[in-house]
């Protein structure tokens, strides 16, 4: 029997309480080409694996989805919708899919237009990695724009869980 959250995937596996019960997670961590990646096969791999949870991207740095927000980068080598081409692929196999943001950093295109809300060290130089800048906890894109990408996701994605990465602050001495 059913409670009235579950769900059933095309398997018949219930991936609305995964965390009710003991589950082997997959983590990704996924790099700008993983994006590339064919999607069914990245679930039926985790199930070979034997997990039922998959941790992917959804935003923060980069959107895995096609955004409409403007400073919120779209994975520059994704093409079509990679988060919904997995949460598909994922509940097909009977995987839960929880949604992973990284909202510690962003683009230039949010540095940029609101460099502000970004650390910035003693000299007054933006505190960049890679072509991604260190948001402030206190700044605009943590306490303000994050929101806008977490409402904005989980109103379009039925992800089954989220994951937060690295809040807080960087210790870049």
């Amino acid at each position: 029997m059913l409670h009235k959250h579950e769900e059933r995937s095309a398997t018949g596996t219930d991936t609305k309480t995964w965390w009710q019960r003991p589950y082997r997670m997959v983590q990704t961590n996924l790099r700008q080409p993983d994006a590339l990646y064919d999607q069914k096969t990245l679930a039926r791999e985790v199930k070979e694996f034997g997990a039922d949870v998959l941790l992917y991207n959804i935003g923060g740095i980069y959107a895995f989805y096609p955004t409409k927000l403007d400073l919120h980068a779209i994975n520059p080598m994704m093409k079509g919708d990679a988060l919904g081409d997995a949460i598909e692929a994922a509940h097909a196999e009977g995987i839960a899919l929880v949604g992973r943001y990284d909202m510690s950093k962003a683009t230039r295109l949010g540095y940029e237009a609101h460099p502000d809300w970004f650390v910035h060290n003693a000299k007054g130089d933006a505190l960049e990695y890679n072509g991604t800048y260190q948001a402030c906890v206190n700044g605009g894109w943590y306490q303000d724009y994050s929101l806008e990408i977490i409402s904005e996701s989980l109103g379009k994605y039925d992800v089954d869980g989220v994951f937060f990465n690295m809040f807080g602050y960087t210790n870049f001495t």
